[in-house]
């Protein structure tokens, strides 16, 4: 015998919307991102306000970890997917404070930069 399992959906606030619309709670903190990128011979951990100078982080160093608390601003969130090429619908994820969305991040585990480009 099969065992099948079914999940219910809540029914989404965004009826009728594109999928992968970024929603945030308004009531959220803004973003605090930290970034500490290291290698073999260095270390170097910095809080950043401006999201366009992590590019310019990510190749310094062979691992880059970025750190993000609070998700109260759509723009700050949208420029970090952005920069690691994150698919629209994984954005839409962190928003949903779901535990299917929370599970998957715990599956996959973190997600870096490297030398080569974009590694898990």
């Amino acid at each position: 015998m099969e065992l099948k399992i079914f999940r219910t959906r809540r029914a989404s606030k965004s009826i009728g919307e594109v999928p992968g619309t970024l929603h945030l709670d308004p009531e959220a903190p803004p973003p605090v991102v930290r970034v500490m990128a290291y290698g073999p011979e260095n270390c170097q951990e910095q809080e950043i306000t401006d999201v366009a100078s992590l590019r310019g982080l990510l190749h310094k160093s062979p691992v880059t970890w970025v750190n993000v608390d609070g998700l109260g601003d759509a723009e700050t969130i949208t420029a970090i997917g952005e920069t690691f090429a994150l698919h629209p619908l994984a954005l839409e994820d962190v928003g949903q404070r779901s535990s299917a969305a929370e599970g998957r991040a715990i599956r996959r585990g973190p997600l870096h930069r490297d030398a080569d480009g974009l590694a898990e």
